[in-house]
């Protein structure tokens, strides 16, 4: 969770670090997506992390998909602890 945030903070605005990122967080999405809180919290943060940094549609795409599913899961739990990661 602390490298992914730190990878926010390294791509923000630097186009060059944030195509070195690109391939982590493809996989970070791809390996946490199984359905656990922990692979849900990895995740989230994964999202916020292709948000912070310099944009590519290949991430975009994979991060919306992810936003979606959490937005209609069942759980309400899972609902709520998304909406309040990304709440100011």
């Amino acid at each position: 969770m602390k490298l992914l945030k730190l990878l926010a903070v390294l791509g923000k605005g630097d186009r060059a670090a944030s195509e070195l990122m690109y391939g982590v967080l493809t996989e970070a999405l791809r390996a946490a997506d199984n359905g656990t809180n922990i692979g849900n919290a990895i995740i989230s943060e994964a999202v916020k992390t292709v948000a912070s940094i310099h944009p590519n549609q290949a991430l975009l795409l994979p991060a919306a998909d992810a936003v979606a599913r959490f937005l209609r899961a069942k759980s309400n739990n899972l609902k709520a602890r998304e909406a309040m990661r990304h709440a100011p």
